[in-house]
């Protein structure tokens, strides 16, 4: 799994509680490319999130198993910046990307 710098333990550990099991985590990284490796060449099983693994169109040969039959943990993510920094650039991209995702995400709530 990632290590402890990324989300996905404190979600894994969560499931994990809800789940009632005590998996045995044998290996963390910080590097998704060596998980999905270690997944595709039949050594280990894998948990990771799709934003930490962009499907590029590339057809790796790994499964997504999701779960249904759980409560996914809701998280908060915040962005942060200078007050009276004027976003440029991929600064401004990223910037504008998230407002239309959560724009569009309040208004599927909404109806």
């Amino acid at each position: 799994m990632l290590n402890a710098t990324y989300l996905n333990k404190l979600v894994f550990r969560q499931l994990a509680e809800q789940l009632s099991i005590e998996p045995q985590v044998l290996f963390e990284s910080d590097s998704s490319t060596l998980i999905k490796g270690l997944v595709k060449e039949n050594l280990a099983l894998g948990f990771i999130s799709d934003i930490t693994t962009p499907n590029d169109g590339e057809d790796d040969g790994l499964v997504e198993i999701p779960f249904d039959d759980v409560q996914v943990p809701s998280v908060h993510i915040n962005l942060i910046r200078r007050a009276h920094q004027f976003p440029i650039g991929l600064v401004k991209q990223v910037i504008d990307i998230i407002e239309k995702t959560f724009a569009a995400d309040n208004a599927e709530q909404k109806s």
